[in-house]
C-alpha cells in the first residue's frame, strides 16, 4: 500500500513539473487550421461546396489535397507540407489495402452535390458518431480482399466507410447516366456508411439478416466467396444487389463482405421508401431479396427512432 502510495505521489510530481515550462513550449489551438472549414472560392462547384457547408454543415470534398503549402527547412531547402484525405487513415494505422481514383467531371460533381443535399442530408443525424466527419467524392474506391499465394486482389466497391477523416463515395462520374432510383441507392449508400456500425451493434434482426444470406447452406458462408459468372449465378439468388468484380480476371467477381451488403439493404431501404411495392415487384422471384428488405426497414427504422430523425 505504501510503495503504491509513493509511485502515485511521484506520477504526480512529474506531472507538476512538466507543467511548469515556458510558454513558448505550448501551441495554441487557434494557430491550427481546421482542414474540415470550407472557405468561398470562385466556380459553381466551389460556391455549392460552401453553400453545403455553410446552410447544412456538411465538409464535402472533392480532392485528397486538403491543403498544400510551399516552406523552407531549417537549412533553407524548399518543402511542401501537404495534408491528404488518406481514405484509410487510423488513428495508430493506415489501411494500404484501399485507394480511391479522384474525380474530374464538374458537371458530374455539380450533380452529385445536389444528390447529397436533396438526399442524404436531410436523413442524417444531426451530429454524434453516426454522422459522416465529410464526404469524399471520388470516381472510384478500390479495394483489396484476402490476399491470395501473396498477391494483392483488387475489386472496385461502392463506397468506403472506415477512415476517421469521412466516408468516400465512389461512381461520381456516373452519376449522369443515372436515373432517379440508381441516384437514390447511390444516395443511400452514404446514408448506410455510419448508421451500419449502429446496427450492427443494437439491432437483433442482424443476426436474422446474415443468417438469411447463408441459408441453405450446409457449412460456411455465401459472404466473400468467389462466383464464376454464368447465366444463372446471379447476385439475387444469393440474395445480394451485385458482385464485386476483380480488376485482374475478366469475369471473376466476389460476392460482399456482410458489411458491405448491409450497406446496400440500408441504401435500398431508402431509395424504395414509398415504393415498396416497386421493390417486390422487381425481386418477386427472390425471396431472400424480400425477406433481408424487411429485415433491413426494421433496423432502419430503430436507427432513425434512436438518432431523432424520424
Amino acid at each position: 500500500m505504501l510503495k503504491n502510495l509513493l509511485y502515485a505521489m511521484f506520477l504526480l510530481s512529474l506531472c507538476v513539473s512538466c507543467s511548469t515550462g515556458d510558454d513558448d513550449d505550448v501551441f495554441a489551438t487557434e494557430d491550427m487550421i481546421d482542414w474540415y472549414v470550407v472557405q468561398d472560392k470562385p466556380g459553381k462547384v466551389n460556391r455549392l461546396l460552401y453553400d453545403i457547408y455553410k446552410n447544412e454543415g456538411m465538409t464535402i470534398f472533392i480532392n485528397d489535397t486538403l491543403y498544400r503549402e510551399e516552406a523552407e527547412d531549417q537549412f533553407g531547402n524548399p518543402i511542401v507540407n501537404l495534408e491528404l484525405f488518406d481514405v484509410g487513415y487510423y488513428v495508430f494505422s493506415t489501411d494500404s489495402k484501399v485507394s480511391v481514383r479522384m474525380a474530374a467531371d464538374s458537371v458530374a460533381m455539380i450533380k452529385a452535390l445536389n444528390t447529397i443535399r436533396e438526399k442524404v442530408l436531410p436523413y442524417l443525424p444531426k451530429s454524434g458518431a453516426y454522422r459522416p466527419r465529410s464526404i469524399l467524392l471520388v470516381d472510384s474506391v478500390l479495394k483489396v480482399f484476402e490476399p491470395r499465394r501473396g498477391k494483392f486482389e483488387w475489386s472496385e466497391v461502392s463506397i468506403y466507410q472506415g477512415s476517421l477523416k469521412g466516408v468516400a463515395i465512389g461512381q461520381v462520374g456516373s452519376v449522369l447516366e443515372m436515373d432517379d432510383l440508381a441516384l437514390s441507392m447511390w444516395a443511400g449508400r452514404i446514408l448506410g456508411a455510419k448508421s451500419v456500425d449502429w446496427i450492427q451493434e443494437n439491432c437483433d434482426e442482424y443476426v436474422d439478416f446474415e443468417n438469411k444470406t447463408n441459408e441453405g447452406r450446409t457449412s460456411g458462408s455465401n459472404y466473400g466467396i468467389y462466383i464464376n459468372f454464368t447465366s444463372t449465378s446471379v447476385p439475387p439468388i444469393y440474395g445480394f444487389f451485385n458482385w464485386y468484380c476483380r480488376l485482374d480476371v475478366a469475369k471473376k467477381y466476389r460476392t460482399p463482405a456482410l458489411e458491405d451488403d448491409l450497406i446496400d439493404y440500408i441504401a435500398a431501404v431508402y431509395a424504395y421508401r414509398g415504393k415498396e411495392g416497386v421493390f417486390k415487384e422487381k425481386y418477386k422471384d427472390y425471396y431472400k431479396m424480400l425477406d433481408k428488405f424487411e429485415l433491413a426497414k426494421k433496423m432502419v427504422e430503430k436507427f432513425e427512432i434512436t438518432q431523432g430523425i424520424r
